[in-house]
């Protein structure tokens, strides 16, 4: 679906993003909203991203039966694990993580000036 809509053939598709089918989706899907396959894990953005990602797919009428059941499960585990256990407890997302890491190497932020590329609001 991916491939027709962007008019990219699977194998371009397959150099910029993961590919996985039946149970390695299903195992992807839940690692991801549960915050184990991110950048930083325990990134306390990405629920929302795949919350977002599914009600975008929802509006545009490409979720199924089984999608949706899927989709609703990987959202309640992901919340669950959030309020379960201590993946977030440091508060870290990818931009925190770069801020600390500019502040070490640059002796701090103060009176710097930075160019910020990224997608976005993460960008603005």
């Amino acid at each position: 679906m991916l491939s027709e809509h962007s008019g990219m053939s699977l194998g371009d598709l397959t150099k910029y993003a993961y590919v996985r089918y039946s149970e390695a989706a299903v195992e992807h899907l839940f690692a991801v909203a549960s915050g184990l396959d991110s950048a930083v894990i325990g990134e306390q953005q990405v629920l929302g991203q795949v919350r977002r990602a599914y009600a975008a797919a929802e509006a545009n009428r490409t979720v199924g039966r089984v999608l949706h059941e899927l989709a609703q499960r990987a959202l309640a585990v992901g919340k669950r694990v959030h309020s379960e256990t201590a993946i977030d407890a440091a508060g870290a997302s990818v931009v925190s993580v770069a801020l600390e890491m500019a502040d070490a190497r640059l002796g701090g932020l103060q009176g710097k000036t930075a160019a910020v590329i990224g997608p976005g609001r993460w960008a603005r």
